[in-house]
C-alpha cells in the first residue's frame, strides 16, 4: 500500500527579477504612468548624447576643411603675387665613371665637343707632365658639366673604330696616364696614355679589333712617338701576338722592333690600349692585384 501523500509538502517560492519588481511596485505604489515616463526620459537622454557626439564630429570636420581651403587660398595668392617662389629642384652632382684600377692621382679634364682636337690636346698636355715614376693618373673627362661615356670618348678622339666594337662596349671607361722609368728601346715613351674599355661581348669585341687593326695606328697617331720611323712601312705591317703578365695581347711594332702601340685583354671583360708595353704591364699588374667588380 502506497504511503499517504504528505499534505504539508509544497513547492518552494522561487525569487525572480519579475517578483522583485512586482513587490517594489506594490510597496511603493508606483503607477504604470510613472514607469512609462521614466522609460521615455532614459531613452531620449541616450539619443541626445549620441546626437551631440555626431554634431561635434561634423563641426570638427567642417572646420578642418575650411582651414585647408584657407591655407591653399593664401598660398596661391602669395605665389601669384610673388610672395612665394617655387623651390628649386634638387639635382645630384654628376659622377665620374668608376675607376677600374687604383691610381695615385686624378685630374679633371673639360673639353669642347665642338672642337674635335680639344680632348686630344688635353690628354697630350697631361702626358707632358713630369710625375713620379711608377705612378698612374686617372683622367675624369667632362664635356661641359657632364662626364662622358665610352662612345662619346671614342667619337671625341675621332677614332674610326668598327661599329661592332663600339656597340659591344659598356658606358664606363677609364683614361689614364702612366709615368714609368725612362723608356727602353722596346718599351715606348716614359709617359703613356692607357685607355680601358669594358666589353659586354668578348668575342664580338675581339673580332671587331682584328678588323680594326689595319687602320688602328692612324687613330692612335696623335699619341705615337714616330721620330725616325718611316710610317709608309705601317701599311704593310701586321699585329703580332704577345703576352703581358700572362694576359693575351696584340702588338704593333716598327721594323726595328720598337713597340708602337699594343692592346691587351683582362678576364675577357676589359680591353686595354696603350702606346707603351710597360704601361700595359703596370696596369695589368694592378688589375691582377685588385680585380675590378
Amino acid at each position: 500500500m502506497l504511503p499517504e501523500e504528505n499534505k504539508n509538502d509544497t513547492l518552494p517560492n522561487i525569487r525572480t527579477f519579475k517578483t522583485d519588481a512586482s513587490s517594489y511596485v506594490q510597496q511603493n505604489k508606483v503607477s504604470d504612468l510613472e514607469i512609462a515616463a521614466k522609460s521615455y526620459v532614459a531613452q531620449t537622454t541616450g539619443q541626445r548624447e549620441k546626437s551631440t557626439q555626431i554634431n561635434h564630429k561634423k563641426t570638427i570636420f567642417i572646420a578642418g576643411g575650411i582651414a585647408v581651403l584657407a591655407i591653399a587660398g593664401f598660398m596661391g595668392y602669395a605665389y601669384i603675387n610673388g610672395g612665394l617662389t617655387r623651390p628649386e629642384p634638387v639635382t645630384a652632382d654628376p659622377k665620374a665613371p668608376p675607376k677600374f684600377v687604383q691610381t695615385e692621382s686624378e685630374t679633371e679634364i673639360i673639353f669642347l665637343s665642338a672642337d674635335r682636337g680639344s680632348l686630344i690636346n688635353a690628354i697630350k698636355n697631361e702626358l707632358g707632365k713630369q710625375l713620379q715614376y711608377g705612378t698612374a693618373n686617372y683622367l675624369r673627362i667632362k664635356s661641359g658639366s657632364n662626364y662622358i661615356d665610352s662612345k662619346t670618348f671614342i667619337a671625341a678622339l675621332g677614332w674610326e673604330a668598327q661599329k661592332d666594337f663600339i656597340e659591344a662596349l659598356e658606358p664606363d671607361f677609364n683614361a689614364l696616364i702612366t709615368y714609368q722609368s725612362p723608356a727602353s728601346p722596346a718599351g715606348g715613351p716614359a709617359s703613356a696614355p692607357v685607355f680601358i674599355f669594358k666589353t659586354k661581348n668578348f668575342t664580338k669585341s675581339f673580332a671587331a679589333l682584328l678588323a680594326w687593326e689595319p687602320t688602328m695606328w692612324q687613330d692612335m697617331k696623335p699619341f705615337l712617338d714616330l721620330q725616325n720611323i718611316d710610317v709608309a712601312t705601317f701599311y704593310q705591317k701586321a699585329f703580332i701576338d704577345d703576352s703581358i703578365k700572362n694576359n693575351d695581347a696584340r702588338a704593333f711594332t716598327a721594323t726595328d722592333g720598337r713597340t708602337i702601340f699594343e692592346y691587351a685583354f683582362f678576364s675577357k671583360k676589359f680591353i686595354i690600349i696603350s702606346t707603351s708595353r710597360d704601361a700595359l704591364g703596370l696596369i695589368l699588374e694592378r688589375l691582377l692585384t685588385l680585380p675590378p667588380q
